[in-house]
């Protein structure tokens, strides 16, 4: 959303995972190719796409351990 449209985005997403499927290519290298003035690391970083969930699964088992009976 920063740098073009949504729309645009994902039309240029879906071409750039079309092409890393038919040219063995990995995404990474395409984007980076793409947009080289964006840095593309974190998009590419698995604990990056964690979102929430981490803190989220930490505070549900703070909750279960402080209700569950002994």
């Amino acid at each position: 959303a920063q740098h073009m449209p949504r729309p645009e985005a994902q039309a240029k997403t879906k071409a750039l995972c079309r092409e890393a499927s038919e040219t063995q290519t990995p995404l990474a290298t395409l984007v980076q190719r793409d947009a080289p003035d964006i840095d593309t690391r974190p998009l590419f970083d698995p604990a990056q796409q964690m979102g929430l969930a981490p803190s989220e699964a930490r505070q549900f088992a703070t909750t279960i351990r402080a209700t569950a009976k002994p």
